[in-house]
């Protein structure tokens, strides 16, 4: 089970890398309007794919240790090989 659960931060990670890509093009589409609600609104969008971007990145530096580490323990205990 411990080894199914590796997936978790890199499924996590892309969700908040997508999340804010998505983010930013439609804080991009919506720049095209000049009321101020929209402008607003793409402010708004763009700190929060901005924030998405920073969380992707901080899992980017911790899970490559984390899962191989998570895997290898499990391996360990179950008689396999990473692979």
């Amino acid at each position: 089970m411990t080894a199914n659960m590796a997936v978790i931060p890199g499924k996590t990670r892309n969700g908040a890398m997508s999340s804010g890509r998505d983010g930013g093009a439609h804080a991009k589409f919506l720049s095209s309007n000049k009321d101020k609600a929209s402008q607003a609104e793409v402010k708004g969008l763009r700190e929060l794919a901005k924030a998405h971007k920073q969380v992707a990145a901080s899992i980017e530096k911790v899970q490559p240790n984390e899962a191989s580490g998570i895997l290898a323990s499990s391996a360990a205990r179950h008689g396999q090989d990473e692979g």
